[in-house]
């Protein structure tokens, strides 16, 4: 929505670009990605708890498999530092 008020400004368009920071400020934005509510925060923290349990019930193998199919960003979900 940013970008789109920046390119209704560009274009001389004033009317949209106020309604573009109009919903920019309606609307609540999330600002960087790291940036977890205590619900998302508590929801990461139960998964990682219940995918660290699954890795040492599983053997090395078989958790390499499981790993392999997900984004490297979920080993740390694992107890693990990456997918090697």
């Amino acid at each position: 929505m940013e970008e789109a008020r920046t390119v209704f400004e560009g274009l001389g368009a004033p009317l949209w670009a106020e309604r573009a920071k109009a919903e920019l400020d309606r609307v609540p934005v999330r600002r960087a990605a790291v940036e977890l509510t205590a619900t998302e925060e508590t929801a990461r923290w139960d998964a990682s708890a219940v995918l660290s349990t699954v890795a040492e019930a599983v053997s090395g193998g078989q958790l390499n498999q499981i790993l392999s199919q997900l984004p490297s960003e979920y080993a740390l979900l694992f107890g693990k530092p990456d997918l090697a």
